[in-house]
Parts: structure tokens; sequence; C-alpha cells
């Protein structure tokens, strides 16, 4: 049997005698006597100024009828130390009386143990107790235990996410366009993610990918596919091929890995601002805006989610661009989260528009719209990316 350690608190000489020798025969030897509550406390360590150490305890048999602190008050006191709190207590009584006894269960006691002593009852209840108290004890070292791990875990993830925001481009201006942008994860990590990049000959790529899902997964497979995205806008000739080689990354991803087939939306922008020209693709993606003035015009044309199937019908278009014209591209999280809240799209389209003539950079618009969009609940990562065609200045 374990190696309990009892408090046995009586002032009856023969009620002590009887009780140990009933411990003792189920082999509970370690046991501890009080014969006042003034005595138990100080064995418990809860007198205040003293210098006494406090005995571990593993249950208190206590009387109810004492001479300085009757059971019921005494109980009240060991339970108030939070140390004790899964301690059982026990109470020795006489009394039958049903009042007595709520008493004394409001006050904490477990169990209670009728005079005169029957070992074939006291024993098994005394068991009970004990093996209540060890699996609330085993049950808070699971809990301080998740605690531990969850801690841990949570300071991964704030590390992780930030590794995931420093992965995201600096706002780029230039004497020709300003681009800036923004991604907000529901939780710690997102699927999410954005880029750009001067190329050569005054060329500008501009991606964004939304990977299927959310979590570690979906981030960890965006953080991949970021590694990747200058070598695969450098090497492209042209937007329809950037497409076609991110197709065939995810693909080959996909072979490699057994929990299932990933995919994600993507959206690839190939600026030409000596021509003022852009290419675009669409895989997916929501409908990206292009205003033009006062007129909206939606860049839709492209093809299927990259990582689907090994063949893409991938179709591009050019177009021409003036000073003044805008663009805004954005993940499906808004359209979810305007179609929640039953707001249409032209709601966007004015909120940017609005902005966008009254502010000086692309970062102050993406400001202001990142605070309307943190006011609602979100249940999808969101991003979006503006960008503006700037009249010629020096900077």
């Amino acid at each position: 049997m374990s190696a309990y350690r009892f408090l046995v608190i009586e002032n009856s000489e023969m009620s002590i005698k009887i009780i140990t020798d009933i411990l003792a025969t189920a082999g509970w030897s370690d046991v501890c006597v009080a014969r006042s509550s003034l005595e138990a406390l100080t064995i418990l360590g809860l007198v205040k100024d003293t210098e006494i150490p406090a005995t571990e305890i593993d249950l208190v048999l206590t009387s109810l009828v004492m001479a300085d602190l009757d059971g019921i008050e005494l109980c009240k006191r060991i339970k108030s130390a939070p140390r004790y709190k899964n301690v059982p207590v026990v109470m020795i009584t006489s009394s039958e009386d049903r009042e007595v006894q709520e008493a004394a269960f409001q006050a904490g006691i477990q169990d209670y143990i009728l005079k005169p002593f029957n070992s074939v009852f006291i024993v098994p209840r005394l068991k009970a107790a004990l093996q209540l108290k060890d699996e609330l004890e085993a049950r808070r070292r699971r809990e301080k235990k998740l605690e531990r791990h969850n801690r841990n875990l949570v300071n991964e993830l704030e590390i992780a996410q930030q590794l995931q925001k420093n992965l995201l481009p600096a706002a780029l201006e230039s004497n020709q366009v300003s681009i800036s942008g923004c991604y907000l994860p529901i939780g710690f990590l997102g699927g999410d993610l954005y880029y750009w990049e001067c190329l050569s000959d005054g060329k500008i790529g501009v991606v964004m990918l939304d990977v299927m899902g959310h979590g570690t997964a979906a981030s960890m497979i965006g953080m991949y596919l970021r590694s990747i995205l200058p070598t695969l806008l450098k090497e492209a000739d042209n937007a329809k091929d950037f497409i076609a080689k991110l197709n065939a990354t995810m693909l080959g991803f996909n072979e490699q890995v057994q929990q299932g087939e990933y995919y994600c939306t993507a959206f690839c922008l190939l600026l030409d601002t000596v021509n003022k020209t852009a290419e675009y693709v669409n895989a997916g993606s929501p409908p990206v805006a292009f205003f033009e003035g006062a007129k909206v015009r939606w860049l839709e044309e492209g093809c299927p989610p990259v990582g689907m199937f090994p063949q893409l019908p991938i179709k591009s278009e050019l177009f021409r661009y003036d000073q003044g014209s805008k663009i805004l591209i954005y993940s499906d999280g808004i359209e979810a989260l305007f179609s929640e809240k039953r707001l249409k799209m032209e709601y966007l389209l004015n909120y940017i528009q609005m902005y966008g003539r009254k502010e000086a950079s692309t970062a102050a618009v993406i400001e202001k719209f990142t605070d309307f969009i943190r006011a609602f609940p979100r249940d999808d990562d969101i991003s979006f990316v503006y960008i503006d065609f700037l009249e010629e200045r020096e900077l």
C-alpha cells in the first residue's frame, strides 16, 4: 500500500488508540496525533508567527467536538489554505444530526465516520478519500504540464509569427509606383502571403498567394513558397510562365507529403514601368480591382488554383495603365467577411477610392483600411495589396 501520512485530531485517548490501531492494521503507520485544534494547526503550519515547519499530510481525521475549536471551524481553516485544497478531511462524530452533517460538508469535509468505530466501514472510506486525492493531484500535475507545454507552444508560435511577418516585403516607393500591403491572420499563423520585387529593365513582380487551410501547415507551405518566389519571378518569361512554374512546384510538393494534396490560389502581376503595361494571371483568387479614374475593371483572367492539375489552361491578360490608376489585390477572407456582414464589394471600392484621393501614400491607405477591417470578428486570414501608379516625381 502506498505510504500516506495521516493527521488524527482527537482529544479522547481511547479514540486515538482505536483509530491508530485501525490505520496500522490497514498498513498505514505514519500517523501524527494532535489533541487540540491549535496543535493540529501548528502541525499543518497554519499558525502565524511560528517557526515550526509544516508537516506534509495526506489525510486529516478530526473529531467534531474539540475543546478549543470544533471540527467544522477547524475544517474551514484547513481548507482556506491553498496547499490543503485537495487534502481530504474526514470527520469523526457520534452525531447523526443532519444539520450538523450538512454544515460539516459545507465546511469542506469529504466524508464522516460515526462512533463507535467499525474498521469494516472506516478503511474503505479512507481508501476512497485517498484515491480521490491522488486523482486530483495527478490531474493538477497534468494541468501544470499542459500549461507549461501550452506556454512553450505559444512562445514558439510567436517566434514563427514574427518570422512570417519578417518575410513580407517592406512598402515599395519609387517615382513611378507605390506598393503597400497588410496581412491579418486569424491566429498566430496563416496561409496568406504577398510579395513584390523589382526586376530588370523597370519591371516589378507582385504576387499574392493563399494556401488552403489555416494554421501551422498552411503557414509553413507559404513560407516555403516565399523562399522560392524570387527565383520564380526572375526565371519566368511572363506571368503565364510564372504560374506554370508555381504549379509544378506545388505538384512536386504534393508528391512528397502523405497527408493530402495542397493547393493555393495565386495572383501574379508583372508591371512594366517603362512601357506602362501590366500582365497578370488570376489563378483562383478573387477578382482584382483595377481603378481607372472613376471606373473599376475586374482582373479575372487566369486559371484554377495551382497544385490541383498537372496541366493548367492558363490565360493571361496584358493591359495599359496611366498615372493615377490604382490596383487592389485581396484574399478571399475579404469576400467572406463582406458576405457575412452583408456588405457589397462596392463599399470596399468606395472606401479605397475615398482614401486613395485623401492620403499621400499607399501605406496610409492600407493603415486606414486595416483599422476598418480590425473592427470586425473574422473567420479567415485576410491580406490585401494596394498599388498606386504615381505621376513621375523626385523622391
